[in-house]
């Protein structure tokens, strides 16, 4: 008796233990990501992004065009800032951060019109008073599933999962620095987990998603300096009010929207980089989602990282190959500190995509590829081949390029 209680009593001393080695492995989690984001809040409070250096005279390459109430013209198809390629990194700019003057030189800079990549935003903003919107199509195919280290295994017979999303991404710049912007959109699934349980067929309304971007840095065509952007998505609950029918986990396919957890509300942070290198393009995003509590369900927050590289292979027809990489990842806690109590309490995913691009007309811009699954763990190895087009409209104006 007195050795079995002893054993039930380290027992007990070894759950306490590892509970509490989880409680400290995400408290660390949060604090790591509330660092992280007090670090960018620091960095752009105080790395002077809302003061123009002190040199930030407008020249008069400034002056032309870029005076109050003037039109700022984009570059001609495949015409270069003077200097060509960007002048050393240590060479700091003579611009304003995001003034009349730096966005005089970005317009004249090399920045052909183009489809731009699938699923990595661009940080700069649609111009004032321009409107575009870019049509998706996403299929999601489970052709595997990744275990809890990462290794690949083949799906159960009576295992599928099949998904497609239709997005509709419309932006309209309120300056030439603002935009806002909403995402409608649908979504598909046909889903069986077991033989007779957990069986998902239906297509309807998915979250509703809207927000706000603020261009903070105009990209400086003559040095390093690229294009920063930040802001924030909400996440409307459509697809629970309407009733529609969720996969496991309440995901959808990766799209160019911000990825959040199905039917409960969530806020996405979005930080945005781009700089334009003749004949490169490079792209990266981060993004952030933190779910509100929705009844007795408490999902983990998800991260998001999203690099890109576009070679414009000709400019006048926006014709071009982009390569990205794609990293998923569902957190095992939330800022909020509340306990997860719904769906995988950590997963990650990573994918790579070849995508090809070419302007229809010149308001209508065509890009089609298919992301590779890469690495992952606690969730499916999924093919996504996809397509859009991107209409712009600039009032019988010849579009200028974001």
């Amino acid at each position: 008796m007195a050795l079995a209680g002893e054993r039930a009593r380290r027992r007990r001393g070894r759950e306490v233990e590892t509970t509490k080695n989880q409680m400290t492995t995400h408290t660390y989690g949060r604090r790591a990501i509330f660092s992280i984001l007090a670090g960018i809040l620091v960095w752009l409070l105080f790395g002077g992004f809302a003061v123009a250096p002190a040199n930030a005279q407008q020249g008069p390459s400034a002056a032309s065009g870029a005076g109050s109430g003037a039109k700022l013209e984009p570059n001609a198809p495949g015409q270069a800032a003077a200097g060509g390629a960007p002048a050393s990194p240590a060479a700091s700019s003579s611009l304003s951060w995001n003034g009349p003057d730096a966005i005089s030189a970005y317009r004249r800079s090399w920045n052909p019109l183009t489809a731009g990549p699938s699923f990595t935003a661009r940080a700069d903003t649609v111009p004032a008073g321009e409107y575009n919107g870019r049509f998706f199509s996403y299929g999601d195919f489970a052709v595997a599933g990744y275990g809890p280290n990462g290794g690949l295994s083949a799906l159960p017979a009576s295992v599928h999962q099949n998904q497609t999303l239709l997005v509709g991404v419309f932006a309209y710049g309120l300056t030439d620095n603002f935009q806002v912007f909403a995402a409608p959109n649908l979504i598909g699934s046909f889903t069986r987990l077991k033989q007779t349980t957990n069986v998902v067929n239906g297509f309807g309304f998915n979250d509703f998603e809207m927000g706000a971007k603020y261009r903070l840095i105009v990209q400086d065509p003559e040095t390093m300096r690229p294009t920063v952007s930040a802001g924030f998505a909400l996440t409307i609950p459509t697809a629970s009010w309407s009733g529609t029918e969720l996969p496991r986990g309440a995901l959808a396919p990766i799209s160019i929207i911000p990825e959040a957890r199905g039917g409960s509300p969530a806020i996405n942070y979005l930080f945005q980089l781009r700089k334009n290198i003749q004949p490169l393009e490079y792209y990266a995003d981060f993004y952030y989602a933190y779910g509100f509590p929705n009844g007795s369900l408490k999902f983990g927050d998800i991260m998001q990282e999203r690099l890109a590289v576009e070679y414009v292979l000709d400019d006048a027809r926006g014709q071009g190959l982009i390569f990205e990489f794609i990293g998923l990842n569902g957190l095992p806690f939330s800022m909020d500190g509340l306990p997860v109590t719904a769906g995988q309490r950590h997963f990650n995913l990573f994918g790579f995509q070849p995508s090809y691009e070419i302007n229809l007309t010149p308001n209508l811009i065509f890009s089609a590829g298919v992301l590779l699954p890469v690495a992952g763990s606690n969730e499916f190895a999924s093919l996504t081949p996809n397509v859009s087009l991107w209409w712009y409209w600039n009032r019988g104006q010849a579009v200028v390029p974001r």
